[in-house]
This record gives structure tokens, sequence and C-alpha cells, in this order.
């Protein structure tokens, strides 16, 4: 009999659990645990310990999904390992998939449940509402600012970056998470501005301070081995390869032609919402290449190619910010035990002034119009006026 629908419950568990510091979502189904450990083990005898049941047990389960889905999971042949069927892979791969490209919305919906059933002991510490990308390094700094005495208790929202900058200026958010690439020159004093990165009023919006958060890799995330990929960028092949971009996360166009690459008539298909979901749609083989951070790919088992190193800022909106949230999250970014944790994510290195507030003046331009604060880049060309 197959199963007539999906139907999604939740249990309690702490907040610095691994699956919400490495970005897996908390979606979670025994068929697809089994299948999982099948497909990394190769044989249901090193499965079952892997995933701590006896091999009866594993065994018995396997052929009650079998079953119930009324189709065979596993090739069972004498002698030999048991092995995922197609059709078996089909699912795990759709699972993975599916998992891959809803982490923000299942993240924000745990965010919400902790609040709403007061897990995070509101009162305690100070809240910070925090908006950006879907990004392993501010999972990480929600993880850290968790165990840090005195807080504060991030609330973090996915958006794009350009959408979390116009949130905070609005004052839909205390603060919000913006990157620049470490060579990045600012633009000259009194130049025109791209119409994305326009400055609030300096009369209405005059107060916004920058902090240092870490340093990291960005670049093309490939499958392992896969040297062809590397082949036809060097060549006029290119063209042939499937490149998978994403909504948020670092700027495919802008990444790659700071290197002086470019998509030369790539097959694009539709953005993935994350770069978790483009690296997941790589590592399944749906896409040969995307953009995205090491801390990203690394967990994935994916082949990285570093292309630049960028910085990653918490621009704080200081009106209407409570003082202690903003002290608080720049004493957790000087503090040895994100430094620690920083280290510890692949392809991230501390920022050399890591929580160091600074401060960010917008920039004049011809006609202001607040839609955002000022970016790092943006700053310092205000200091060099």
């Amino acid at each position: 009999m197959r199963p007539e629908g999906i139907h999604l419950h939740y249990r309690f568990e702490g907040d610095d659990a691994p699956a919400g510091e490495s970005g897996a979502t908390a979606l979670d189904h025994p068929l697809y645990r089994l299948l999982d450990a099948l497909a990394r083990e190769g044989s249901v005898q090193h499965a079952a310990p892997a995933l701590g049941i006896s091999y009866r047990h594993l065994w018995g389960s396997l052929r009650q999904w079998e079953e119930r889905l009324g189709e065979p999971l596993v090739l069972w042949v004498r002698g030999q390992p048991a092995r995922l069927t197609e059709s078996a892979r089909q699912r795990l791969d759709a699972q993975r998939m599916a998992c891959a490209r809803v982490a923000a919305q299942v993240d924000a919906i745990r965010q919400e449940l902790a609040a709403a059933m007061d897990l995070q002991a509101p009162g305690a510490a100070p809240v910070l509402r925090l908006h950006g990308p879907y990004d392993p390094a501010l999972l990480g700094l929600r993880a850290a600012a968790a165990a840090h005495a005195g807080g504060p208790v991030l609330r973090l929202q996915a958006k794009p970056a350009e959408e979390a900058m116009n949130t905070l200026a609005r004052g839909g958010c205390e603060a919000a998470a913006w990157s620049e690439a470490v060579q990045a020159e600012p633009p000259p004093p009194g130049a025109a501005l791209p119409e994305r990165q326009a400055q609030p009023d300096a009369v209405e919006l005059a107060a916004w301070t920058l902090l240092p958060c870490l340093r990291r890799s960005v670049g093309l995330m490939l499958a392992p081995g896969d040297t062809h990929t590397l082949a036809a960028l060097a060549s006029a092949q290119a063209r042939r390869l499937r490149f998978v971009g994403s909504e948020t996360g670092p700027q495919a166009a802008g990444v790659l032609g700071r290197a002086r690459l470019g998509l030369h008539g790539m097959q694009a298909s539709d953005p993935e919402p994350t770069p978790l979901a483009a690296a997941t749609a790589v590592a399944l083989g749906r896409a040969d290449l995307a953009i995205g951070w090491q801390a990203v790919a690394e967990p994935l088992g994916l082949q990285f190619l570093p292309l630049e190193t960028e910085d990653l800022w918490i621009v704080c909106r200081t009106e209407g910010t409570e003082p202690a949230a903003q002290r608080s999250l720049s004493a957790l970014l000087r503090s040895a035990d994100w430094r620690r944790r920083v280290v510890e994510m692949p392809g991230c290195s501390p920022h050399p002034g890591a929580g160091q507030p600074r401060p960010g003046q917008p920039h004049s331009t011809p006609t202001p119009t607040p839609t955002h604060p000022p970016t790092p880049a943006l700053a310092r060309a205000r200091v060099r006026e």
C-alpha cells in the first residue's frame, strides 16, 4: 500500500545541535535514513552499526518498506553486498534535493516554533533580528550566540543580501549580513553609484555600524574527481557545461568576472534558492558547476576551486537597535570561542578586525534615496574623501 501523503512533526533538541550549525535541515524520515546508510556504507552489515541498530532490525525494516511501497528498494544477490535499486536511488536523490531546497524555510519554522514555545528564554538575553543569505557562517554565528554568556539571541531570516540591506534601511530588522570581495575597490569620490548601491539620505539615516565577521573562500564547486569541467572552462567547450546559480549567496557573474572567467553561453538551469541547494544539485549530478563557499562544498564532498576571498560583515542599525544587543554581538565576534568556530569552518579564517565596530557614513549621491545602508566599500570611500 502506497503512502497517501506527507505529514510533518517536530521534536525538541538543543539549538547548538550539529544539524543547526552545519546547515542540514530538520526534516527526517526513517526510510531515507536507511537508504542513505546503505548508499554510504555499501552493505547492510556495515550500515546497521552506522545507524546504531542490529542487522536483523535493518533487514526487517527494509522488507517492510518494500512491502508498503510495493516495489523493491534493494538488490539482494547471494554472496554480494546489497545495492539500492534505481528507484530507491532516485527516491534518495529527490529527498536530498528537496531537503536542500527547503532548508532555509525549515530553519525559519524551527525559529518560529522555538520562540512560540519559549525555548530560547526571551528576556534573558537581548534579541537581534539578523537578515541575510542562508549561510553556514550565519548559522554558526547563531550557534555561537546561543552558547555565549549574555547572548545575543539571533533571529535569522534568510534573504538575498540586497533585500536584507533594504529591509534594514526600512527598520524591518536590526542587522543585515553583507559580503564583499577583499580585492574590491570602492568607487572614486563623487562617482555615480549603481542603482543597487544607492545610499540613504545622510540626514535621515546617518548612524550605521559595520562589524567585521570573518574572511572566507569563494569559488567553483565541482563534482569529486571532475577534470572535464576544469578542462572545458579553459577551452571553447565551456558552452557544454551545465551551470546552476543560486538566488542568494555569492553573485556568480561578479565572481567569475573578477576571475576573468565567464559563463560563455553555458547551459544555465533555473537558479536554486541557496548555495547549499546549488551544491547539492552538483553533488547529485544535476549540474556540472556552481559558485559558492568552501564551507558549503566540503561537507558535501565536492571539489572546490577557490577564486577569491571575501569578507563577511554585519551591518547594524544603531538607531532603534537595543545597545545591549549590539554590544553583545560585538563581544561575541571578538571572543575566542567565535575565532575557534571560524577556524573550524572550511575555507574560513578570523577577520583581522572581527567585532571591532566601524562607523558607516552614507556616501552622498546626486539624488539620495533611503534604499539601504552603506556597504563596507562605500564606507571606506567616504573615509578617503
